[in-house]
């Protein structure tokens, strides 16, 4: 299912080299898992007070997947990366933005505002519609104070 195909790219992300790993993955589970990380990695680095060194990291890995279009690629990657830079693109506006008005708290409004993914493990929270731990593995998508379960349609 793409449950599990997602949740082994976001496995495999954890260690791969990313302009490697976006190619060998479909596109929709690739831009998942890159929100996933996004989410996940600049949360981490709101609690951290590192949100300055993260945006350095956004630049990096964006010029990595600009190096990569300009090279050859199978028709479908490039769709894919294409998909990407512009989800990255935006990443890094909204992270610079953070930079520049000294954002260092994941409960800011500036993060909050933002569209979130988490990816939850089977009986990770309780669903609201059933009262009951989830049966499958989700991802939650967040903003403000909003929460739904992705749907796995293609995006």
């Amino acid at each position: 299912t793409l449950r599990e195909v997602t949740k082994k790219s976001n496995e495999a992300y954890a260690n791969a080299d990313r302009p490697k790993w976006c190619c060998d993955w479909p596109g929709q589970v690739v831009l998942c898992t890159d929100c996933i990380y996004w989410t996940a990695e600049v949360t981490e680095a709101l609690k951290n007070k590192s949100i300055d060194k993260y945006e350095k990291k956004l630049f990096d890995q964006l010029g990595e997947i600009v190096f990569l279009v300009r090279g050859e690629m199978t028709k479908l990657n490039r769709v894919t990366v294409g998909a990407m830079v512009t989800i990255d693109v935006h990443s890094r506006d909204v992270v610079s933005e953070m930079v520049k008005d000294k954002i260092d708290n994941p409960e800011d409004f500036a993060w909050l505002q933002q569209l979130r993914y988490y990816w939850q493990e089977i009986g990770g929270f309780t669903r609201i519609d059933t009262q009951k731990p989830n049966t499958k593995m989700e991802c939650k998508v967040s903003i403000v104070n909003s929460t739904l379960l992705y749907g796995f349609e293609y995006l």
